[in-house]
This record gives structure tokens, sequence and C-alpha cells, in this order.
């Protein structure tokens, strides 16, 4: 039986959870940074180049002083798919190759070189070796297609206000939603899976002060719904052979079902051309803060030994911040094609870690089995008694984002059929040596993007659109990981834990984006 004494709360275990929980789900549509580069059709076929052309409703997400270029009034339905492929080599091996004595592991790799676990000493001093030595871990793979639908209605002309526009527009976040890996793979401790549905309603207002200025604004409310799904260890076992530290029995599952009815953004945005043959234009997305609430499961370990429960209030608070946004572009405006050149900065460095609180017990509220006023009343009930979980903070660390995009236009045939071409390169949001990336969001490091698509117009109502972006992200491979196992910890006498859980982000990412969409926008 364990001493409840002697464990750290598995507060760490939830702020993880929470980083998946709150980006994948909570995630502005915005470029590039943590999410894939950006939406809808016209736009990733010019390499996402858009924030001074925007001259169809798409200008709702871009630039929404874009709103008032609009015939009197406008729909466009953009149905876009995301195919997201990523492979992940976890270092090490999870086979020891030195025993001693009494069968326990005593190493076999060099701890300078050849590992990928966090080592030291467990609470007796006895050595703590890390079992993912030498060989590396079977890869993990996910595939999988995403919807990213937009749709926006805009009319221009209200009243005798000519220049004045106003639009109504439904954005996903520029995400994937629904990443499964196997149960039993050696990336459970970071995410075995999630299902995550979100949506940015707003409304748009834009006017077309005069033939050189435009100016606009969208407000945005939005919505989402998460359940994300992880495996953690409620205690390590370091005198019964490393090996054991992931043993599937010993492993529990947590569950995180958390919901945000109301996350406030906004965009503002302004053109001018100066020139028939320039236009210049920019826009700010303002932050986003996230209050996310929700509940914890608890599957507990198939061994009995570690049989446990949530027990009291399991109520958990999910806060987190997104970045400002700010794009600036230039186009040159041919009779027959066009050039734009946008650069695009986002905030990330803002974000320094993602933040999970926990119901504290107060005079008259029921908490825990055990829990004190002013405690934490979310508990875990192990056979050594009840253990408390702390509010976590886990450090993300990231870094600001710059992107470059180059996009045109051109004539196939005039006033019929108009193709795109489009290209990007955009920074790492991850700290230098990568210490934090995780599956949870693997596809927010360096990248190139290609694309291209055609325009067909039917008539002068209606316009059909095809597109279509490969990104390729540089290959990253982890050595200095600092993403461990959840696991209730051995504290030693300065409170710290000596006996920490594996480190399990340490490896080799590769992940590939596709983007397709068709979209249509109808004139009236």
């Amino acid at each position: 039986m364990t001493d409840p004494s002697t464990l750290r709360p598995a507060g760490r275990f939830f702020g993880a959870l929470a980083a998946v929980a709150v980006t994948l789900g909570a995630a502005d549509a915005s470029a590039g940074g943590l999410e894939f580069p950006d939406l809808g059709t016209v736009a990733i076929g010019r390499g996402t180049a858009f924030v001074a052309k925007a001259d169809t409703p798409l200008a709702f997400h871009y630039n929404p002083a874009g709103l008032s270029k609009q015939r009197r009034g406008s729909i466009l339905l953009s149905a876009n798919l995301v195919q997201l492929s990523v492979s992940y080599t976890r270092s090490g091996s999870d086979r020891c190759l030195i025993l001693d004595d009494m069968g326990n592991c005593a190493g076999g790799f060099d701890p300078a070189l050849d590992y990928s676990m966090t080592r030291g000493v467990d609470a007796d001093g006895n050595p703590f070796f890390d079992p993912s030595a030498t060989a590396p871990y079977e890869q993990v793979s996910f595939s999988g297609i995403g919807p990213a639908p937009v749709f926006v209605a805009n009319w221009t002309g209200i009243g005798k206000a000519k220049g004045l526009s106003l639009s109504f527009g439904l954005l996903p976040p520029s995400s994937f939603g629904t990443p499964k890996y196997p149960n039993d793979g050696p990336q459970r401790y970071m995410l075995r899976q999630a299902h995550i549905l979100a949506l940015f309603p707003g409304v748009g207002i834009a006017y077309n002060v005069n033939r050189y200025f435009q100016i606009g604004a969208v407000f945005l409310s939005g919505m989402t719904f998460v359940e994300v799904e992880q495996a953690a260890r409620l205690s390590v076992n370091p005198n019964n052979g490393l090996t054991r530290n992931e043993d599937l029995g010993g492993d529990a599952v947590f569950k995180l079902k958390t919901k945000d009815l109301f996350i406030p953004s906004g965009i503002i945005g302004v053109l001018s051309n100066p020139a028939d043959f320039l236009e210049i234009g920019a826009s700010v997305r303002l932050p986003a803060k996230i209050r996310a609430r929700g509940k914890v499961e608890l599957t507990a370990p198939v061994s009995e030994e570690q049989d446990a429960e949530i027990a009291g209030d399991d109520t958990v608070e999910l806060r987190q911040h997104f970045p400002w946004v700010v794009r600036a572009g230039v186009r040159y405006i041919h009779r027959f094609f066009d050039i734009e050149a946008d650069f695009v900065y986002e905030n990330w460095s803002s974000l320094k870690a993602f933040e999970v609180d926990f119901v504290t017990c107060s005079s008259g509220k029921g908490g825990g089995l055990s829990a004190k006023e002013g405690e934490p009343c979310t508990q875990v009930m192990t056979a050594g008694g009840p253990v408390p979980l702390d509010d976590a903070k886990i450090p993300k660390n990231y870094r600001d984002t710059y992107s470059v995009r180059l996009g045109s236009d051109f004539a196939l045939w005039p006033g019929h059929l108009t193709g795109r071409v489009g290209v990007f390169y955009q920074t790492s949001t991850f700290p230098k040596n990568y210490d934090t990336m995780n599956l949870d969001f693997p596809f927010g490091g360096e990248q190139v993007g290609v694309g291209g698509g055609l325009t067909w117009r039917v008539n002068q109502y209606f316009d059909l659109t095809a597109g279509y972006q490969h990104v390729f992200q540089r290959t990253v491979k982890v050595t200095q990981g600092i993403v461990q196992q959840a696991t209730n910890l051995v504290d030693g006498p300065d409170g710290e834990p000596i006996s920490p859980g594996n480190t399990v982000n340490n490896g080799t990412y590769e992940v590939a984006l596709n983007l397709f969409g068709m979209s249509f926008l109808g004139r009236f």
C-alpha cells in the first residue's frame, strides 16, 4: 500500500491535457503559428496572400475592409478539407540491456548521447535509469481528413449609405480537431485521441470611404467542445525494474471534457488604393481569452494495487490567452494578372504556459473526502488514500512567428477562367531546441507551402473555384524534451520530485499537410 504522504499531486498530467484541449479546441481561426496556414479556397491557391486583394467575402477573415468591395449582395460557401499526416518515432527503447543480480535495470546506454528519459535516483538513493535507451520505439502515425468550411453572406449599400457593408460569417479554427493514435503506443502519455468541435460565428461591417480608402471590422464570438484522452501513471515503480514504468497494466486513462461557449475576438482592417495599379492592405486580429470549464474522468489501472477513482468536485477550468496577429500586404495590379506579397506576424511568445485550475474548497462547499478549506477539492482515491490534484502551469515557451506569402492570379481566358499560384514560408513556433514539442500540436514547426487553383466564372452571378496547397514541415528530432509521463511523484527533502516520470517527447517528428478546397460564390 502506498503512503499518500509520499505522493505529489498529478497536476502535471492535467496541465498537459489542458494544453491539448485549449490549443486544439479553442484556437481562433488564424494563420500560421500553432495552426495550419489559413482558410478559404481562393487564398490557399495564392499561398494565403490575400490581405491586399481581399475582393471576395473571404475578406471577412483576412481583411474586413475588403467587404466593401463586394457587389450589392454576395454569398460565399467554401468547402475545404484538411489532410494531416503525422509520424512519431520515440527515441530509445523499452528494452533494458543490462540487468543487475535482482533483475532490475542497470542501464546499458551512453547517457550523454543516447537517451530519451530523465535520469536520477529513487527515494532510497538507488539509480533511476531510463528504460528508453539505444534502439527506438516502433513508429506511430496518424493520417486523417477533416473539414474546414467557411460561410459568409455580405450586403453592400445599406439604405442611402452606398459605401456601407454588413456581413455575417461562420469560421472554423484553422486546425485539425480529431487526431487518434494507438491506445497502447509509446506516444500514449502525450496523447491517445481528441475529438474537437469548434465554430466562430461573427458579424462584420465595412465602409468605402472613397475610391482610395476602405475600413472594416469583424466581431467574433467563438464556441468549442473538447474531449481529450491521455494515459498517465498514478505512481512510478523504480524498485520493480524501470520497464514497469510503462507497463500497460499500470496505466491510468484520463479523459477531459470541456466547453467554452463565449470566446470573444475580432479583426480590424484597412485598404488603400493610392494608384490604379497599386493596393495596400493591413489587418489585426485581436487576442482571444479562453476560459473552458468541464469535467475529468478517470479509468483506473488494471492492476488492483493501483485501483483509483476521482473523488470530490471533478470540475476543471482551462485558462489561456491567444495572441495578436498582424497582417500587411502590397499588391501590384495588371490588366491580366496581379502579384501580392504579404507579411504576417503572430505574437505567440505571449503564450508562456497552459494553465489548469481545479475547484478550491471553501466553507459550506463540498469537496474531496479529506480536503480542507483552501485545498483542492478534486482528488484521486488510491489504495494508499486520497491524493489532491493541484493547479498546474505547463511551460510552452513559444516564439513569435513570421511568415512571408507570395501569390498571383492570372487570366487564362479573360472574363471566364482565372488561374492562381502561391508560396509561403513560416518560422517555427517552438523553442529553438524544440523541448516542448508535442503531439498535441505537431504542426507548429518551420514550414514551406505551395499552392494553386482555378476559378471559373460561370456567368455574372456565379463563380466556382478549386484550390490546393501542400505544406512541407521540416523534420524535427527532439533530444532535450521536457514532456514527462503524468504521474504522482516521490518528493525529496526540498519538496521537489527526485523520481520524475519518463520523458516522452524525445524523438523524430514528421508532419505534412494537404489542403483541398472547393467554393461557390454567388452575387445578386
